[in-house]
């Protein structure tokens, strides 16, 4: 066995004098300088797991590739308790980098084999990218634009390498539940951070100064990758899994059920239960809306009263005049992309987030320019232009139109309900952006699934599920 797994690494590299090695070697030299540098600087426990799990993570991916690439995207999860541990250290950047290594060494087997996947997302995410480095020109200054193409390109690869994956149903299983299983854990840790002693359960002291703070820190904390496992494990609940996988399935969806509710994020709710009844529809299954009706009468039975009070609160006469600033907004918000067609500038608004780099002052002063602008399809367009709002949609859209099609094609029912999670993600990523934007803090998943979704197809078409 460990044989036939090398063996996938010389057919990759080919002789031990070819470049593709050495650069796999300086990849490597540099994990374990990291991790020695880490372990001299900060001798923290954290920093040294993290190193080193770089390291490993790197080797995985020349022997699992599939494994490797998943857990990453997971990781993004997690990322906020690094940032939390260690503040200053260069291993903040950690998830970054090793995705580097993996677009390289992705880059190099591609030039090796002369393989290429084809798909009709490839124009549609190449055009986006040349929007992206369009508007990088036309940032108000270069931190700024810089800020922004990270934001918006960063994990871009990840559709790129996931495209070029041989998936079966074995491995789809055993992924899938990953997914699941580590969205339930990092669950677990966002109730913490929520509920929990501040002491044991850190967060980054930049995203704490704010008035409500619980509510804050529940989205940083990526409620919406909490929506998304779910999503996924009430597809994986109905589908046919060996004990082994559903037994953990059966676990971590109350977990991830239980967090989603006691977030109190209303807009993560909503979205949720409009990704559940798509899921329905596709599947034609009675399942999910037993499943449905369960959460719901489990809310009003075994939730805290507050829970209730949160939603009666939805339809508050104060919570309906924001609604209705909201409404108002959206015109305002039009009318300025309009009156600059082509974009402000890459990073206008995703750099506010980022403060402690660009500094104070020029946070102000884009927040200033914004007026408040909260809609996710509106700050698409208002950072690059309709041209990059039309791109961003045809990505979305043809996914949606590509997946459904692909669908038709499957015969195996696990897949189908693999696939049918993934659209209903996909939903609900263009529905919640109405409202806000609700691919940030999801990016990894999103270019993953939809990497994935193309590796679907091409294996639906050879008839390999």
């Amino acid at each position: 066995m460990n044989k036939v797994r090398f063996q996938h690494v010389e057919n990759m590299f080919g002789q031990a004098n070819s470049p593709k090695v050495k650069a796999f070697l300086l990849a490597t030299l540099l994990l374990i300088g990291g991790t020695g540098l880490a372990w001299m600087v900060w001798a923290q426990p954290l920093a040294i797991i993290v190193g080193l799990a770089g390291f490993m993570l790197v080797v995985l991916f020349l022997i699992r590739e599939e494994e490797a690439l998943f857990i990453l995207v997971a990781y993004t999860s997690f990322h906020q308790i690094v940032v939390a541990y260690l503040p200053n250290s260069p291993l903040t950047g950690w998830k970054d980098f090793v995705l580097l290594v993996f677009f390289g060494l992705w880059a190099l087997r591609r030039l090796n084999t002369r393989t290429w996947t084809k798909s009709p997302l490839d124009i549609p995410v190449i055009l986006f990218l040349l929007i992206l480095v369009f508007n990088l020109l036309r940032a108000p200054s270069l931190p700024v634009g810089l800020v922004g193409l990270k934001w918006h390109a960063n994990f871009i690869p990840l559709y790129f390498i996931g495209a070029s994956l041989d998936l079966d149903k074995k491995k789809l299983k055993f992924l899938a539940t990953l997914l699941v299983v580590l969205g339930a854990i990092n669950a677990l840790y966002g109730l913490g951070t929520i509920y929990g002693p501040p002491d044991i359960f850190r967060l980054a002291s930049r995203y704490t100064a704010t008035v409500s703070g619980n509510i804050y820190a529940a989205h940083w904390l990526n409620v919406k990758i909490w929506a998304l496992s779910l999503i996924m494990g009430i597809s994986l609940l109905s589908a046919q899994l060996e004990h082994r996988y559903k037994y953990l399935v059966i676990i971590s969806s109350p977990i991830l059920f239980a967090a989603l509710v006691l977030s109190l994020l209303r807009v993560a709710w909503v979205t949720s239960v409009i990704g559940l009844l798509f899921l329905a529809i596709i599947r034609k299954e009675k399942k999910v809306f037993i499943y449905l009706l369960i959460g719901v009468l489990a809310v009003f039975v075994f939730f805290p009263p507050y829970i209730i009070e949160r939603i009666a609160a939805t339809f508050s006469a104060t919570d309906v005049s924001r609604y209705n600033k909201e409404v108002r907004q959206i015109p305002i918000g039009i009318q300025m992309i309009i009156s600059n067609p082509l974009g402000h500038g890459l990073g206008t608004i995703v750099s506010i987030n980022y403060r402690h780099l660009i500094g104070t002052s020029v946070v102000n002063l884009l927040a200033s320019s914004i007026g408040g602008l909260e809609n996710g399809l509106l700050e698409v367009g208002f950072e690059l232009g309709i041209p990059g709002l039309i791109a961003y949609l045809v990505i979305l859209i043809s996914a949606l139109l590509i997946g459904l099609k692909t669908y038709r094609f499957l015969t195996d029912d696990f897949v189908k309900w693999f696939l049918a999670g993934i659209l209903a993600s996909f939903f609900m990523v263009l529905v919640g952006d109405m409202y806000v934007s609700y691919l940030k803090g999801t990016e990894a998943f999103y270019w993953l699934f939809l990497g994935v979704l193309v590796s679907l197809r091409k294996s639906a078409k050879q008839h390999t599920l």
